[in-house]
């Protein structure tokens, strides 16, 4: 079969690893890069990109596409989704779960919606509102609803902190996130889930806030127990994922999600565990194409 790594990244470690695994599997991969896309709209509407057309070429496309992108790109790149599946191609992850997973904001509103425990969140637009939910919560953490990789998180103690955070926020034109901070023994838990079950994990230490390996959390490989497995599987699950890194923050108030990523980036934990998460999702992406 031939299958679509639709990527804003081409030559990133992920995409390649896994036009590698389809290789193996007997497959043939395509790398197309999201910056190629070309929507035909008319009678006769075609998605193409490099001289292929996505809805009809391939058995199904890989999607890697959300990061560093304008608003502009973000919608570009859903409303292509939108289009692919109306014309019958098979996503992975889909466009409904890559959407719930599009901002911090909505992303939290439905697992919270399905029973997965967050920390209390307030989501503002108003510096006054985000000053007020800090007065509250008494010690938050400030986050802009688009974002990855720790990138403009700030944690804030004290009322001058979260109200310069919140006034550099609103200033920039973000909607800021306003959440309780949760202690915690300086770790958290991203679980890889893939169809169905968790494939593998691993502890991020750091003794600051951000515990992302790309702002220099330590990865040490570990295997989830009964409950985090049933929490992870339960946050995938009602995102619409077939597969996606899920933050576990255990606690002496119980464990909570942080985050669910619908594309994740998993090369340090496949690293660490030895575990070849690459071959597990494109076999993932082999079963969806045959049913």
């Amino acid at each position: 079969m031939k299958f679509a790594l639709l990527s804003r990244n081409p030559l990133g470690w992920v995409t390649r690893s896994l036009g590698k695994e389809f290789a193996d599997l007997g497959h043939t991969a395509t790398i197309v890069s999201s910056r190629a896309l070309v929507a035909s709209l008319g009678q006769v509407p075609k998605i193409l990109a490099s001289g292929f057309d996505l809805s009809s070429d391939f058995n199904a496309v890989l999607l890697r596409v959300l990061g560093f992108n304008s608003l502009d790109e973000t919608l570009h790149v859903i409303e292509t989704c939108r289009s692919l599946e109306r014309l019958g191609q098979v996503l992975v992850n889909s466009e409904k779960a890559t959407s719930n997973c599009l901002n911090k904001f909505g992303m939290l509103d439905k697992l919270s919606a399905s029973g997965v425990k967050v920390p209390a969140t307030r989501v503002v637009r108003r510096v006054e509102d985000g000053i007020k939910a800090f007065e509250e919560m008494g010690d938050v953490v400030l986050k802009p609803i688009f974002g990855s990789r720790g990138m403009g998180v700030v944690r804030a103690a004290d009322a001058e902190t979260a109200k310069f955070a919140l006034e550099e926020m609103v200033f920039r034109g973000q909607v800021p996130l306003v959440q309780e901070f949760v202690a915690h023994e300086g770790f958290d838990v991203r679980a890889l889930v893939v169809g169905g079950r968790v494939a593998a994990a691993m502890k991020r230490e750091s003794p600051g806030l951000r515990t992302n390996i790309s702002r220099g959390g330590k990865p040490i490989p570990m295997k989830v127990d009964a409950e985090l497995e049933e929490i992870a599987l339960k946050a995938s699950g009602a995102l619409s994922c077939d597969y996606s890194g899920v933050d576990l923050l255990p606690s002496s108030r119980g464990t909570y999600v942080l985050e669910v990523n619908s594309q994740p980036d998993y090369r340090a934990l496949q690293s660490v565990t030895g575990r070849n998460i690459s071959s597990e999702i494109a076999g993932l992406v082999i079963q969806k194409a045959r049913r």
